[in-house]
Order: structure tokens, then C-alpha cells, then sequence
């Protein structure tokens, strides 16, 4: 076993974030950056941050990414199902995207409470969406329901 390995298996990223947190503190810091984390809900490492009442920053981006969803693709329907997006939503607030209700997200709250949106992912695509859908762009209303 390599030695970044043993330490990681010891608990050396933990101990980083223990020893820095109180000493940011001591000097001054209102907040600190944990880092970006992979934006959905199903992620390890948004779980173990939001122990730490960790919240989505608006304003700081690591990277940006557009990507276009096509649900009636198979795979990509089945990547939607099986994913909980957290994204901007076409008015700059957060939503979540999910074929998951908001309450078995199995998230704490506060990492909930920073979601605008809410967005429920439908068994096949409708002939139709109800107003109050213009965050998403129009090929995805067609797909989900808004429920918060």
C-alpha cells in the first residue's frame, strides 16, 4: 500500500479538516471553502460535507458546465432517473432535478434548504406542463413536475 494511501486510510483528510476549521476560526474566518463537490444529491462527498452544515455557495464556481438533456434517449433517461441534479435553473436558482420526492432525499436539511426548486421527474414524457415551469428549459418541462 502506497503511503498517500495509508494516510487517506487513517483518517489524514478528516484530521485536515478538524485541525483547520477551529484554526481558521482563531483567526478571524466567517466561512470557509470546503471545495466543489460533484453536483448531485447521491454523492459521498456533499453527504459527508453537509455533516459539517456545509452549504451550496452561489457565488463561486469551479467549473461551469452546460450540458443538454435528452430524456427520451434511454441512457440518458435512466441517468436522470438514477441522479439527483442540483443545477442553476434558467433563473440563476437552485433546483434539483430528481425522480425522487424531496423527502427521501436522504440529505440534512441544510444542504435542502439552500434548494429554490424542486423538479420531479415524470415516467414519460407529457403532452403538456403547467405554468410556473420557466426555470427549466422547455424541452425538460415536458418531463417533470414541479412539486416544491
Amino acid at each position: 500500500m502506497h503511503i498517500f494511501d495509508r494516510l487517506l486510510s487513517a483518517g489524514a483528510t478528516a484530521a485536515v479538516y478538524w485541525f483547520l476549521i477551529p484554526r481558521a476560526y482563531e483567526l478571524g474566518c466567517k466561512s470557509i471553502s470546503l471545495g466543489g463537490t460533484p453536483p448531485y444529491l447521491e454523492n459521498g462527498v456533499l453527504r459527508y460535507k453537509a455533516k459539517w452544515q456545509a452549504r451550496f455557495c452561489r457565488e463561486v464556481f469551479y467549473i461551469e458546465n452546460y450540458l443538454l438533456l435528452d430524456p427520451s434517449n434511454p441512457s440518458c433517461y435512466q441517468f436522470l432517473h438514477d441522479t439527483s441534479l442540483v443545477v442553476f435553473g434558467l433563473k440563476k436558482s437552485l433546483v434539483v432535478l430528481s425522480s425522487k420526492q424531496r423527502t427521501e432525499a436522504d440529505m440534512p436539511g441544510v444542504i435542502l434548504d439552500d434548494i429554490d426548486s424542486w423538479f420531479l421527474l415524470r415516467s414519460r414524457r407529457s403532452d403538456s406542463y403547467p405554468d410556473g415551469m420557466e426555470d427549466l428549459p422547455e424541452h425538460l418541462r415536458y418531463w417533470y413536475q414541479k412539486v416544491v
